[in-house]
């Protein structure tokens, strides 16, 4: 499951990549963002080519009438299986509308799980010479009840692991769906099939991204998503065998 990321690129930086005005005023350049925070961050949708919007990390369908259920919902819609996207109730009425996204991204963090799964240890991954990438998303329109006001809501799509992604996060051999930046328009056309779609959300490359490991305290439950927000979080660190895998087992009896 992808659910922390990063996007330290600047505003300026951001509209310069995807020729379009930043219409979240709000943006700031993050260094570690939880997805279960639901905090804003930009993305550029099929209806909106030519401009950066704020919307929430966590899926709400457009169907969901109480807040009591959106945010049911929303910690389960994190991620969102490219494969099954048609099919999935929470997401295939936006499927089929092509409410598709970019989701702009410096960075996704990932663990490596030991083999008794006990270590987890998390790394930084990036896209091979590309600053800024774009993973896919998938979007919904969600009328807040209360608040009387819409809210835009994503789910980041994932599929199966690449070769470099089974070593990273060996646990579920997933990974974010990572689209190409001569793919970026073609996910965004509202006139592609779902074969189409699903064809573009394949992992086709097994040595597009580079990684290396960052401080456990990116995976530290008692640490706030704000005091991991800052600047060397994902500096490299060099961990021991020992510390990512555990202590070999002592050998016992006879040599011989």
């Amino acid at each position: 499951m992808c659910n922390k990321k990063q996007l330290k690129s600047t505003a300026q930086e951001l509209e310069e990549y995807y020729h379009a005005v930043n219409r979240y005023l709000g943006y700031q350049p993050t260094f570690f963002e939880n997805a279960y925070d639901h905090q804003a961050t930009p993305i550029v949708t099929s209806e909106r080519k030519g401009e950066l919007i704020g919307a929430l990390w966590g899926f709400i369908p457009s169907t969901v009438k109480t807040v009591d259920k959106a945010k049911e919902l929303r910690v389960n819609t994190i991620n969102a299986r490219s494969e099954d996207m048609y099919n999935t109730p929470s997401y295939q009425n936006s499927a089929k509308a092509s409410l598709r996204c970019l989701i702009p991204c410096t960075g996704f963090y990932e663990s490596h799980h030991s083999p008794d799964s006990k270590i987890k240890t998390p790394y930084i991954i990036r896209v091979k010479n590309q600053p800024i990438f774009s993973l896919a998303g998938i979007y919904s329109h969600w009328h807040h009840p209360e608040r009387n006001s819409e809210m835009i809501t994503y789910s980041i799509c994932t599929t199966a692991a690449n070769k470099q992604m089974e070593f990273v996060h060996n646990s579920k051999k997933r990974q974010p769906v990572f689209i190409p930046r001569e793919y970026e328009k073609d996910y965004l056309n509202g006139d592609l099939t779902p074969e189409d779609v699903i064809e573009l959300c394949r992992s086709h490359s097994d040595d597009n991204f580079v990684y290396h490991p960052v401080s456990k305290t990116v995976n530290a439950t008692k640490i706030s998503s704000s005091e991991k927000n800052v600047p060397g979080i994902d500096d490299p660190v060099n961990y021991t065998i020992e510390e990512m895998e555990g202590k070999p087992k002592k050998q016992t009896g006879s040599l011989f």
